[in-house]
């Protein structure tokens, strides 16, 4: 092997390597994206579970199908930044309603 195969070689490890480390790093930000879904998973399903500990599994899935369905009439699963939003706003506003 002469010197400029040898150079050649070498930085065609160079470039591997580079990509091996991008690969690396990709890998470890979906590493953390995992874990972070994991998270809330992990929470949703505590909230659900209290729900039905609150509602019964069949009243809450009732609840569910009703808001579903008021979500789909006004579009707004088509903005899911406008109903988390309005998902925001009502549970201020139901805070605020006083006890009958």
């Amino acid at each position: 092997m002469n010197i400029t195969e040898l150079l050649e070689l070498n930085a065609a490890i160079h470039i591997d390597m580079a990509e091996l480390d991008a690969a690396i790093e990709k890998a470890n930000r979906l590493l953390v994206l995992l874990e972070k879904a994991k998270e809330i998973a992990g929470s949703q399903n505590d909230e659900e579970s209290e729900l039905i500990g609150f509602l019964g599994e069949d009243r809450l899935k009732s609840i569910g199908e009703c808001i579903a369905e008021i979500v789909r009439q006004n579009d707004l699963h088509k903005s899911p930044c406008i109903c988390k939003k309005l998902f925001h706003y009502l549970s201020g506003v139901i805070v605020g309603w006083n006890p009958v």
